[in-house]
């Protein structure tokens, strides 16, 4: 048994290590070439080495999975079809006993992914951004392609044409707040750095729209700095703070900490949601009123006039005993609770006559408290833009709660994420052994589409997670477990059909 397992271990390491390099290399091409592009524009080469490098272990939590199914696939396919799997389970090997070599590899390697996904990973995307700090003059230069958009920092940037370090026909987008953009146009600009060392942008002949963040309007200025900091994506002005970690950057731990501590104080309580929802009701039927003014002016004089008759009622009934004549008091009474029920405006008349002819004249009084007032369309806008500034100034009250409880939801989809995508090597081995033996005697590439599309069917659940994970009441951080079930339901009934 011990050559049979050493065999089998071998065949699966040799063809996981090609398959895990040759995955790793077509992941990181792109990355590759677009790097010989910087380093051949004058970047520092050791810097765009050290980006590459710190994408490596990104790029293994994927390849790493993927070779796994694909040698499964391969291996046992190979095994099948030279009757290397009859020989084996005609000598009273079971299939278990078979796969339990690269199974217990695949368990291996899901710890080893699961550390790399926790803690190896993140602290690598993290020192990407760091490494921000050390672009120099001529490295953000390198990435300027002319007639591009180049997305650097918060900035936008466009050049026209280049002559050898001057920028020619060079326009810039600036994000401002409140969703606006700030356009800025320079006829030239180079490179120079001031008396402390800070490298700018130096733009001549600028045209600025608009000059004032807020309020609009075009200015001209025959020069401009802009610091190239800020185009490289950093602050390097004194007492500068490292950035803030967002939740791909944050160890797995800091991770389960923060979502533990929102379970017990969340983001947003239940009693501020249903005071927001409650307002964009009462919004939205002030809406509708205005948009219908005559069923709103009916039920306004109908509520009003219900209001009118229980006020009157009320005042009936404490001194009716006091009275004389109880059956004229009595049908006052009578007639001002059919008032009050139906919101006639025509049977509260009748029964305020009643009540003035039964001597009730306190009722008369207290209804004359409440006048029966159809609303005008001024009113009704009037509500509307109330109503409006309450629902604004609750949402910017809420807005940080909300934001907050955005980012808690990218927190336990990412936490989802890393543990599904270390699992997968696991659920890989699993579906792929049997399935390698299933299709031994069609060609080995029918394996590779099968890898494939199981892969892909697994990482479009990460990938369906993460982009519904700014949506926290869709609860995305649930969709991540169907793939594992998913994936050993077939276990389970391919081995049941081998057996």
């Amino acid at each position: 048994m011990r050559i049979l397992h050493r065999y089998i271990l071998s065949n699966f390491l040799v063809t996981f290590v090609m398959a895990m390099a040759v995955l790793t290399f077509v992941m990181m091409v792109g990355l590759v070439f677009e790097s010989l592009k910087y380093i051949a524009r004058g970047m520092d080469a050791m810097l765009v080495l050290r980006f590459l490098w710190q994408n490596l272990p990104g790029t293994l939590s994927y390849s790493v999975p993927v070779a796994s199914l694909v040698s499964s696939l391969l291996v046992f396919s190979r095994l099948s079809s030279d009757s290397e799997i009859s020989a084996m389970r005609s000598c009273g090997v079971p299939l278990a006993s078979i796969m339990r070599t690269p199974v217990l590899l695949a368990a291996l390697l899901a710890l080893v992914c699961l550390h790399v996904n926790d803690n190896v990973s993140p602290d690598a995307a993290y020192t990407r951004a760091l490494r921000r700090k050390a672009f120099k003059a001529k490295d953000v230069m390198a990435l300027l392609e002319p007639r591009t958009w180049i997305p650097m920092g918060d900035y936008d940037v466009f050049v026209a044409r280049r002559d050898g370090e001057e920028l020619l026909d060079l326009r810039v987008n600036q994000p401002l707040p409140g969703g606006r953009t700030r356009e800025i146009r320079a006829a030239s600009a180079f490179v120079a750095t001031n008396g402390d060392g800070r490298a700018f942008l130096n733009m001549r002949d600028v045209t600025i729209d608009p000059w004032r963040d807020d309020e609009p309007g075009m200015s001209h200025a025959e020069t401009w700095q802009l610091p190239l900091a800020a185009l490289a994506g950093y602050d390097d002005s004194p007492g500068e703070r490292e950035p803030a970690r967002r939740a791909k950057d944050m160890p797995t731990w800091e991770l389960v900490r923060d979502v533990a501590v929102a379970r017990v104080y969340p983001p947003v309580s239940p009693q501020a949601r249903a005071r927001l929802a409650t307002l964009e009701r009462r919004l939205a039927g002030i809406r509708e009123d205005f948009a219908n003014p005559e069923r709103a002016a009916a039920v306004e004089v109908s509520n009003a006039v219900a209001r009118a008759a229980a006020a009157a009622l009320r005042a009936a009934t404490s001194s009716a005993a006091a009275l004389s004549g109880a059956a004229a008091v009595g049908e006052a009474v009578g007639l001002l609770s059919a008032a009050r029920d139906s919101g006639s405006a025509a049977a509260l008349t009748n029964a305020l006559a009643a009540a003035d002819a039964a001597g009730l004249t306190n009722a008369v009084a207290a209804a004359a408290e409440h006048p029966v007032v159809a609303p005008t369309p001024a009113v009704l806008a009037a509500r509307i833009e109330s109503g409006g500034k309450a629902l604004v100034a609750a949402r910017a009250e809420l807005a940080p709660a909300f934001r907050a409880e955005k980012e808690l939801s990218r927190k336990k989809v990412e936490i989802g994420v890393r543990a599904t995508l270390a699992v997968a090597c696991f659920c890989f081995v699993l579906v792929g052994v049997p399935l390698g033996i299933q299709s031994h005697r069609r060609e080995s590439s029918v394996g590779i589409g099968l890898s494939l599309a199981i892969a892909g069917a697994f990482y479009l659940f990460c990938i369906t997670a993460e982009s519904l994970s700014k949506h926290p009441e869709l609860h995305a951080h649930w969709l991540l477990p169907v793939p594992v079930v998913v994936c050993l339901a077939m276990h389970v009934w391919l081995m049941h059909r081998h057996e």
